[in-house]
């Protein structure tokens, strides 16, 4: 078992080895973040090797008041948006399976072959990538970490220095519009 904290000290002091661990611990979920947040491999993995980056060179700075996650989640979210800021070109967010943990997967029937349903799920995986491409970042930020990374919404609320009410009331108006989206855009019936 792993000693986080004890591995967090270390990488601090310098240890290489322990920064290693750090980054397999967190790669897989932070890379998952940022790919939900910026929609592109190639620019979820430039800001996922961004947040490393940084930190690598604060980790000094981690003073313990919040979790470890929280910390590196808050920077995985201020890099996407450092991203966005400098391409202000928009973005797409995918919604399909294929980039994400184990922890995320679900069994289903295996249906891949019949055509109906292909042809479904990518109409409903374009529909909800517009949708969420039609959310404020404000609300997409607290969907994605909700629904995507799984984070309870203390954990959110720490992550975006938010209030938890806020964030409750942020995830609440962003699943409601992305429904109105939907619903008008004959995905679902109201």
């Amino acid at each position: 078992m792993v000693n986080e904290k004890e591995i967090i000290r270390r990488a601090a002091d310098g240890d290489m080895e322990a920064f290693e661990i750090i980054v397999s611990l967190y790669e897989k979920k932070i890379y998952n973040l940022t790919y939900r947040n910026l929609g592109h491999e190639q620019d979820a993995m430039d800001a996922c090797q961004e947040v490393f980056l940084r930190v690598f060179r604060f980790l000094d700075n981690f003073k313990e008041e919040s979790s470890f996650s929280t910390w590196i989640y808050r920077i995985a979210m201020n890099v996407c948006k450092d991203h966005i800021k400098r391409n202000r070109f928009g973005y797409d967010i995918s919604l399909n399976q294929e980039n994400e943990d184990e922890e995320y997967e679900i069994e289903v029937s295996d249906i891949r072959y019949n055509p109906e349903n292909a042809y479904e799920r990518k109409e409903l995986s374009e529909k909800l990538e517009s949708g969420m491409r039609q959310l404020s970042a404000t609300h997409r930020d607290v969907l994605v970490l909700r629904e995507v990374a799984g984070k309870s919404y203390s954990e959110i609320s720490e992550i975006l220095s938010l209030d938890v009410g806020t964030v409750k009331s942020r995830i609440a108006r962003a699943r409601e519009n992305l429904r109105k989206y939907l619903s008008n855009h004959g995905t679902f019936s109201i």
